[in-house]
């Protein structure tokens, strides 16, 4: 008898194995190759939000740092 959590945890913990084999063997999957495409267009809105983010702060630090220090060469906001 195999214990499906057991072996659901090995193939999540597992480091030698590619994504496609992981999910390939996941007794949930049963579309291998729609399960790979929702796992990238998760990761790439991952992506987008912390580029976004990571845009946003370097903005606001770069207005900080241009209002109190006024650097040259940096454009002042009106």
């Amino acid at each position: 008898m195999i214990n499906k959590t057991e072996s659901k945890n090995n193939i999540v913990n597992s480091t030698m194995l590619s994504r496609e084999t992981l999910v390939s063997r996941h007794p949930w999957t049963k579309d291998v190759q729609l399960e790979l495409d929702r796992i990238e267009k998760e990761e790439a809105k991952q992506r987008d939000m912390f580029d976004n983010y990571e845009t946003t702060f370097d903005q606001k630090q770069g207005e900080q740092l241009n209002k109190k220090f006024k650097i040259p060469g940096l454009r002042q906001k009106k």
